[in-house]
């Protein structure tokens, strides 16, 4: 006696199928947009599904309007974070500034003390070479 009953084939949760619009199905093929008409039971409302859904085994299948809604939660939160990032990248470009300011201030310093020495130094020279 064979035993014809197919083994079920489990898929553990995807993140591409589970959060958002979903890119695959969990058996690999990309999800369709189908409408409901069913009477009584969200007639018109649309969701996604898998076009092999009739094989007995693990699909897709989400409310496109949840769908929606998670995809904008999560572009809410992206756009505040981005935010935080521009935000501190200011803040680090300002004291980033700052420093360089203040090393060419210290550079061009030692420069014109270096510029005076030398000035000095020469014209020391100079009178001692005139005195002798």
């Amino acid at each position: 006696i064979r035993n014809n009953a197919r083994s079920r084939v489990e898929y553990p949760p995807q993140p591409e199928v589970e959060f958002g619009f979903p890119q695959t199905c969990y058996c690999g093929a990309k999800p369709v947009l189908a409408t409901s008409n069913r009477y009584g039971l969200d007639p018109g409302r649309r969701y996604y599904t898998c076009a092999n859904v009739g094989d007995g085994e693990c699909h897709v299948w989400k409310w496109w309007d949840n769908a929606v809604m998670e995809e904008m939660r999560a572009r809410d939160q992206h756009v505040l974070q981005l935010a935080e990032k521009v935000d501190n990248l200011t803040l680090l470009s300002d004291y980033e500034t700052e420093q360089k300011v203040l090393r060419l201030e210290k550079i061009v310093s030692d420069l014109v003390w270096l510029s005076c020495k030398m000035i000095v130094e020469q014209e020391l020279g100079n009178d001692q070479l005139i005195d002798n």
